[in-house]
């Protein structure tokens, strides 16, 4: 059981360089400044019922969407219900862009599985989502 551990570890850990490299700023939890960027991934977001995001990700200072963090290897294929589950659960203390979020991604930090689950399909830009939010 250890191993896995350390393999989800491996994941999180090269998951968080990814999005360093694509100008993400990643924060512990207990950390949380949603104005340090444009674009803020939080470790280990608390949810609803207790459960956990491995990323909850806010753009603007609102949750966007979530990252299930899964070991190398891992068939991501099935995972889509767990993360889909997280965009459902959001804390109310979280300003969010939409209800549920809508967008969700599973990673092994190698591999990831981005089917965007919306009803319409947007761009993460806050423009388009202020379009998208009057329309609605």
């Amino acid at each position: 059981m250890r191993g896995n551990a350390d393999s989800e570890e491996r994941a999180r850990d090269n998951i968080d360089k990814l999005l360093e490299a694509c100008g993400w700023k990643v924060q512990k939890r207990s950390e949380i400044n949603l104005s340090a960027g444009p674009g803020v991934a939080i470790t280990e977001g608390l949810l609803k019922g207790g459960d956990e995001a491995d990323y909850l990700l806010f753009v603007d200072g609102k949750a966007i969407g979530t990252i299930e963090a899964k070991p190398e290897g891992f068939t991501l294929t099935g995972v889509e219900e767990q993360s889909g589950k997280y965009g459902k659960g959001l804390l109310d203390i979280y300003p969010k862009w939409r209800d549920p979020l809508p967008f969700a991604y599973e990673s092994t930090g190698v591999e990831l599985n981005s089917p965007i689950r919306s009803i319409r399909r947007q761009k993460a830009e806050t423009s388009s989502l202020s379009q998208t939010e009057d329309a609605a």
